[in-house]
């Protein structure tokens, strides 16, 4: 019969063990942003019509002027294809965002809350307009 430090230890190594598993499996289908960044700038530049760059963002990302900031790497998903996806619908979101112009126009600096907020308010004319245009996304 196990001791309770036993069974407690077991328990955690387990724990541990099935943590560090699952770990490794999310980082196996990490995707980096360097790996597909051509793909992106290429997709990026078709819709918008601009010399559009991207930039590896310390968030979320979004856009100013012409340059698109995303995620470094993404592993949220449980494959590489649906990591990508996330990109892709990124570039396709921010593209569309551009184009409608609903970005800050005024030239100041505003504080990151105050962006997320604005985007908030628009993103439900972001999706209708991304939806309509790009049906599949």
């Amino acid at each position: 019969m196990f001791e309770p430090d036993e069974y407690i230890f077991t328990k955690l190594a387990y724990y541990f063990k099935r943590k560090k598993k699952e770990k490794e499996q999310a980082i196996s289908c990490a995707v980096n942003l360097i790996d597909i960044k051509p793909r992106l700038l290429i997709l990026a530049r078709a819709i918008t019509g601009e010399s559009i760059e991207i930039y590896d963002a310390e968030r979320e990302g979004g856009y100013k002027n012409a340059n698109f900031f995303l995620p470094t790497r993404f592993l949220e998903f449980p494959t590489v294809e649906e990591n990508i996806s996330f990109y892709t619908f990124r570039v396709l979101y921010l593209s569309v965002q551009k184009n409608l112009n609903l970005n800050w126009n005024d030239n100041l600096e505003h504080e990151l809350l105050e962006s997320q907020e604005k985007a908030a308010e628009t993103s439900k004319l972001v999706l209708d307009s991304l939806f309509e245009q790009f049906p599949i996304s």
